[in-house]
């Protein structure tokens, strides 16, 4: 790849990562994350509710969220307007995202979803007009540098090997590592643990001496491409910060044992608290 390439594909990359992070629902508008307790759940902008919603979006009670072992059911109100899929609802049985048959649940520039994180359940709540949104000044980035685009070898466990993976809210979530990824970085030879991330694809969570100091405390999120025979290209120049970055509201995973470099990888994201 040329360098003009290079510079060209990695500018759009990161065009692209802060977009993301600039969606209607994305990690720039999240504003709330409600811990579920068994029985009913109010919701509403009244600082009394369960899960309180930003003053001025919807009435002070606006429906309750009824928790019962796995099973959990919404009523909405009388008099409020809430809709899936522009379908109005006024009960629906909810369902956590880690089912794959959650849903997003609207009012006005509201948007919630139940989520599920090890044993318990919360209340995920979007807003389109957050200011965490509107005052964004973007992400910020090491200079590109060639350099740490590197090639790189995966090597495959004969069997993944079932983990649990940390998390920023402080629970442990089953994973699996299916293998680890070997490269050279300033003469010095390295290794890191990879989850799997799709097909031919996998996702590594890393540390390494900058973290702390000029990038993410609790460390980086960098995806790749394997090629035939394991060969990779380790480019640290994507190396992003997790959402837990840019919000207090996220449950980001965290990197496993063994995935703290001890050299400064002085490329991809920086940071700055938000």
């Amino acid at each position: 790849m040329s360098e003009n390439d290079f510079l060209a594909e990695l500018a759009q990359w990161r065009q692209e990562a802060d977009d993301a992070l600039r969606k209607d629902i994305g990690w720039l508008t999240l504003a709330g994350l409600f811990w579920l307790e068994p029985g009913e759940n109010c919701l509403g902008t009244d600082p009394a509710n369960q899960v309180v919603l930003p003053a001025g979006t919807a009435a002070d009670y606006a429906g309750s969220i009824y928790l019962d072992g796995d099973q959990i059911m919404l009523q909405v109100a009388s008099g409020v307007e809430m809709s899936v899929d522009g379908q109005a609802v006024t009960q629906l049985a909810l369902k956590p995202d880690v089912s794959g048959e959650a849903v997003y649940l609207r009012h006005n520039s509201l948007t919630m979803m139940l989520i599920q994180r090890g044993k318990r359940y919360a209340i995920r709540l979007w807003d389109q007009d957050n200011p965490a949104r509107q005052n964004f000044g973007g992400r910020r980035w090491y200079p590109a540098q060639e350099s740490y685009r590197l090639p790189a070898q995966f090597a495959a466990y004969e069997t993944p090997k079932e983990i649990m993976l940390p998390n920023k809210i402080g629970d442990d979530q089953p994973a699996a590592l299916i293998g680890e990824v070997s490269f050279e970085l300033h003469g010095e030879a390295s290794r890191l643990h990879a989850l799997e991330a799709g097909e031919d694809h996998i996702f590594i969570i890393f540390k390494d001496g900058t973290s702390g100091k000029e990038t993410y405390p609790p460390g980086r999120y960098l995806y790749t491409a394997v090629q035939k025979a394991g060969a990779l290209t380790l480019d640290f120049n994507r190396a992003y910060n997790p959402p837990c970055a840019f919000t207090d509201f996220a449950t980001c995973s965290l990197p496993p044992a063994g995935n703290a470099l001890a050299l400064r990888v002085e490329a991809g994201e920086l940071y700055s608290k938000h």
